[in-house]
């Protein structure tokens, strides 16, 4: 029985699914891991190259018409989600928790060998998929795999931390030869960062700025001189895996729907597990402790900084600093006068630099989590609150509790209006004493309903 994903939650719903999901397309632990990373980098290697400067210095994947002012950009990120989609396909569909560990070992092979041909990107994208929710909480899977396997692995996951801004990756790519292809969102986090603390107002550029985006360009210019065409090359495999199965698809609902067979493979059992069984394996993610309703002041490990001539933007050399960080809900009420009644809360994770906002996105769909490790490490979005007119808007001035977790940012030259909510009163004060100072005082207070125009909208 052929069964896909959404195929396959039938089969197992109609009790259908025994220990074979679905039959593969392709053999792929028949492939080895050498013409597995070969293919995959022959696919990135183009796309990477054809990434053009004007694509950079606007950020244009941060915008609404992304795929036309970045579209090589768009490809290649698109290419890091499909890599990393088919690694959790092929591991969820492989059949029972053997053949899984079977495909999550095979992988691991893949991604080193990967990091064998400088691919850092796809590199990523893999263990990227390893560190997903549908496969690490895989436990029993992540019990078979040989002790090297666990250490290649180990190693893999310390190269792309996200400590220190990712201080191991950037050592790495400042020392990596040609040919090579960097996680390209390296760069794309420092750009966000320039723009935020360099904005471009037209016209000439600051020094300052035009040195920072111009050191980053040059670097990506020298990666893309490099030379893969020596590599051997299998037209089938690339075909196979040059597929998009996943980009018409809303990442977050292939997300919720790995998950599901992922507890389908191996359900949640709620026992303590046994404390020897904890100390034979290596599991595939760091949990740090965290009051999840602090909102945080942003530390030196996660500003940005210099390693020898490998520029990192660093925020404290203009001045800016990350003054504070934490979860928040967020929920548009007006955008560009058009107003949402109805419109559903988004959480992020959100750092507040100087005079900007930066969004995080969380990983999955399904998790509701409120510590850092549940959001993405790379900038989803940032929002200027440069505006001279821009507004903090407190709400239930006589609600003490209220006003302390509600609060909202009306930007009138644009006409829009976003509402955020704080997981606690603490958090919401904190957000709420360093928007004042940003904005220097500009705040009004509303009552409980906010009049725009002919509408109400009941907070």
């Amino acid at each position: 029985m052929h069964c896909s994903i959404s195929n396959t939650l039938q089969c197992v719903a109609l009790g259908t699914m025994d220990i074979e999901v679905r039959p593969p397309i392709l053999d792929l632990l028949k492939e080895t891991p050498e013409d597995l990373a070969t293919e995959i980098t022959h696919l990135d290697f183009p796309i990477f190259k054809a990434i053009t400067p004007d694509e950079l210095i606007c950020c244009g994947w941060t915008k609404k018409d992304k795929a036309k002012l970045a579209p090589n950009v768009v490809k290649l990120t698109q290419r890091f989600n499909n890599v990393s989609f088919w690694v959790q396909d092929e591991i969820l569909n492989a059949g029972g928790v053997k053949q899984c560990t079977a495909m999550v070992s095979h992988f691991i092979k893949v991604a080193k060998k990967l990091g064998d041909l400088n691919n850092y990107h796809s590199q990523f994208a893999i263990i990227s998929a390893l560190q997903s929710t549908p496969i690490y909480r895989l436990r029993n899977t992540w019990l078979g795999l040989s002790h090297k396997d666990h250490q290649h692995y180990t190693k893999m996951q310390d190269l792309f931390s996200d400590d220190n801004n990712r201080e191991n990756l950037r050592a790495a790519v400042n020392t990596m030869k040609l040919p090579g292809i960097p996680y390209l969102g390296l760069f794309q986090t420092d750009l966000v960062y320039i723009n935020v603390s360099h904005p471009h107002c037209g016209g000439q550029e600051a020094e300052q700025r035009q040195k920072y985006v111009n050191n980053i360009l040059c670097m990506l210019a020298a990666y893309q001189q490099s030379d893969y065409s020596t590599l051997p090359q299998n037209v089938q495999l690339q075909s196979y895996l040059g597929k998009e199965r996943y980009n018409e698809t809303p990442r977050r609902l292939v997300e919720d729907d790995y998950y599901k067979l992922s507890l389908m493979l191996e359900p949640i059992i709620h026992s303590i597990p046994d404390s020897d069984s904890n100390k034979s394996v290596s599991l595939p993610h760091k949990f740090r402790s965290r009051n999840r309703s602090d909102s945080l002041p942003c530390t030196m490990s996660g500003s940005l900084g210099i390693h020898g001539s490998f520029l990192i933007f660093n925020l404290r050399m203009s001045g800016e600093k990350c003054c504070v960080q934490g979860p928040l809900r967020r929920k548009t009420i007006k955008k560009d006068g058009r107003i949402y009644p109805v419109a559903p809360y988004h959480r992020y994770w959100i750092q507040m630099w100087g005079k900007a906002l930066v969004y995080y996105d969380p990983k999955s769909l399904t998790s509701r989590g409120l510590e850092r490790e549940e959001f993405n490490s790379s900038p989803y979005k940032w929002q200027g609150i440069t505006e001279p007119k821009m507004k903090l808007i407190l709400n239930g001035a006589k609600d003490a509790q209220t006003q302390s977790i509600i609060f909202q940012l009306a930007d009138p030259g644009s006409d829009t209006v976003y509402k955020f909510l704080a997981p606690s009163i603490f958090a919401g004060l904190n957000w709420i004493k360093h928007l004042r100072h940003a904005l220097e005082g500009d705040i009004q207070t509303t009552p409980n309903h906010i009049m725009f125009g002919r509408s109400t909208l009941h907070t």
